[in-house]
């Protein structure tokens, strides 16, 4: 998990710096060196993230478990942890799962499979128009397009497109001219 994956799940969460801290079991400090990246973000805090992450998205939609997905032989649900314990919907968290056909050694090797798993986005894809709403829903008084093409990097264009489509879908709303919030 990279610096920037890390500040969009913890505001995905809606937690402070300090709650996030408190939640992982870790120094405010060390939430600030991650968010810096002057520090690479431990397994355990990682997957700690990850999890809470799911409760959420899992709240929101029922999904089918990884070996529907995956369209698992019954040889290898037969040896796999998550059909075992029936955490289809947690196979990423799980280690010792037989994704790509043999158990990863170590929690990095497993994510770098999971990261190109068809099941793990369902949970934790952050599009283009995700962080676009997530800022939008953040701001009280509302927020403009150069607010949006600097805090996201995108361009002119798209952050229009992304406004014309979640307007259009009655996500946001204009507040004023040139200005979005969030429909609550």
């Amino acid at each position: 998990m990279n610096s920037k994956e890390f500040i969009y799940f913890r505001k995905k969460l809606n937690k402070t710096q300090k709650q996030m801290a408190q939640l992982l079991g870790t120094s405010l400090k060390a939430i600030h060196s991650y968010e810096q990246g002057w520090r690479s973000v431990p397994p355990s805090a990682e997957r700690q993230m990850f999890f809470l992450v799911s409760k959420i998205a899992e709240n929101r939609k029922r999904r089918k478990p990884c070996w529907a997905i995956k369209k698992c032989s019954p040889d290898q649900k037969a040896n796999c942890p998550a059909w075992e314990f029936k955490a289809g919907n947690l196979c990423w968290f799980i280690n010792g799962t037989i994704c790509e056909g043999s158990v990863q050694k170590n929690w990095k090797e497993k994510m770098k499979i999971c990261r190109s798993c068809e099941v793990f986005p369902t949970y934790f894809r952050v599009t283009a128009t995700d962080q676009v709403l997530d800022i939008i829903n953040r701001s009280k008084k509302g927020v403009n397009t150069a607010t949006l093409m600097k805090k996201t990097g995108f361009d002119r264009q798209k952050v229009r497109n992304i406004l014309q489509r979640t307007y259009k879908q009655g996500e946001i709303k204009r507040a004023d001219r040139g200005i979005y919030i969030g429909v609550k």
